[in-house]
């Protein structure tokens, strides 16, 4: 398959998102911005159900998952916390949140399908906002670097399901088995796909749900991307669990280029002793079929690349501490060499591509630090609380791509979580408090009272 991303020599360093000069400080203005861009955004999409009657709103109905994330922490703690704030405010007397219980009962009364549905517009929204800002720069391949999300319930599996295989639970039908041998920790997994290059924006996200297949899901998350982007991927990264015929086989469908992690298991390991002697090597038409046995069974080919770690430490690049100890590193890729293009050059080269993925686990890990906590296994708030944290993520990338500010995720999620409180109790805007913000660091004093 002819390469379709531009040429790169392997000499040069690793792809760096240029930033502009690191500034710790962040004016209101910016402030009033940030969280103007990301609450009505929400808002708009979701509207939970309420009764006629009822003396709170929608958004502040809303707030309660909300402020769960941005806290991080539970939604009965959010509420009570959130209660407190307002009862303090000179409006909070005639001013009304809902408990926890009574914000997810409307989430519960709004149903999967129209959440998902809700979630899924509000990412298009947001994405859409952030094409024309030049966060995913034209001028650069686009690269996608796919992953799954585990979000643990630690609910015990029915005693009379198999312990050796991972199927659905029954208390839980929409959770998948991570560690079925053991049968204590079921998850609700969600696949995402994030661009390596500009704001590490997650741009595609879809819950992978039990019984489904990596292959159609990826094929759907790539669709959801594209259309998106308005753009075709260049290139997909992806770890060892996308390493499986069917998963190959859609990909080569779709005619996309791709790099793979392959795992270590017997098989490389022989072809990794036999090379022994040699930095890296390339073993082209490489393939993998079914163990069936039958003549007709499906099977994958692609090209087989190996780099040692002695030749990464020799060309300097950086290694995540996770894999100091790896003495292989093997990729399945469907990238041919170039025309006068060594073995040892087209080696460094895919392993250069492969490190963006690397690059991007930051983001991987903020999707998790912005993800509220709870002990409820009902699936719908563990949906609606994992598309929030993908959406304020996003905010925090984008915000750190346009202003350069060295912010943590953290310090924003605490921006946020005091600018929609303001808004919650009618204090009008944030430029009407202060927040000071030096050496990187947010201190907000609010008076609330």
């Amino acid at each position: 398959m002819v390469p379709i991303l531009r040429p790169r020599d392997f000499r040069e360093q690793p792809y760096r998102r240029p930033r502009p000069a690191p500034d710790s400080s962040l004016s209101i203005a910016e402030i009033r911005q940030l969280a103007h861009r990301a609450f009505p955004l929400i808002h708009r999409h979701l509207q939970l159900p309420r009764p006629p009657t009822a003396l709170y709103s929608s958004e502040s109905c809303l707030a309660i998952p909300l402020l769960s994330d941005l806290r991080r922490t539970s939604p009965e703690h959010a509420a009570r916390e959130a209660h407190l704030l307002v009862q303090l405010s000179p409006q909070g007397r005639r001013f009304l949140l809902p408990s926890a219980d009574t914000a997810l009962a409307a989430l519960h009364a709004l149903g999967t399908s129209p959440l998902l549905a809700g979630l899924q517009t509000l990412l298009d929204d947001q994405i859409a906002h952030a094409v024309p800002t030049d966060a995913v720069p034209a001028r650069e391949p686009l690269i996608l670097a796919g992953d799954c999300h585990d979000v643990r319930t630690y609910h015990r599996k029915h005693p009379l399901q198999p312990p050796s295989r991972p199927r659905p639970s029954r208390a839980l039908p929409l959770a998948v088995g991570t560690k079925p041998d053991r049968g204590t920790a079921l998850a609700y997994r969600f696949l995402t796909l994030t661009t390596t290059r500009g704001a590490p924006l997650t741009v595609a996200a879809r819950p992978f749900l039990p019984l489904e297949r990596l292959a159609p899901k990826l094929a759907e998350v790539l669709a959801d991307a594209e259309r998106r982007l308005s753009r075709r991927p260049d290139l997909l990264l992806y770890d060892a669990a996308a390493y499986a015929i069917a998963t190959l086989r859609t990909l080569e469908s779709v005619h996309l280029s791709y790099i793979v992690r392959v795992p270590q298991n017997s098989r490389m390991a022989r072809l990794c002793r036999a090379h022994s002697g040699l930095l890296c090597y390339l073993l082209p038409d490489f393939e993998i079929r079914d163990t069936s046995g039958r003549a007709d069974a499906p099977r994958a080919r692609f090209t087989l690349v190996a780099v040692s770690r002695d030749l990464l430490d020799q060309v300097r690049i950086d290694l995540p501490h996770t894999e100091r100890e790896v003495k292989w590193f093997l990729y399945a890729t469907n990238l041919t060499p170039r025309p006068g293009e060594t073995e040892r050059e087209f080696a460094l080269r895919i392993a250069l591509l492969y490190k963006e993925r690397w690059d991007v686990e930051t983001g991987y890990r903020g999707i998790e630090e912005l993800r509220g906590f709870t002990h409820a296994l009902h699936y719908d708030i563990r949906l609606l609380q994992f598309f929030l944290a993908v959406v304020l993520a996003n905010v925090w990338a984008l915000q750190r791509e346009r202003t350069g500010a060295a912010w943590t995720k953290a310090e924003v999620a605490l921006v946020l979580y005091v600018a929609l409180l303001l808004g919650l109790t009618g204090e009008g805007s944030v430029a009407r408090h202060e927040l000071e913000i030096s050496s990187g660091a947010v201190h907000p004093s609010v008076a609330l009272g």
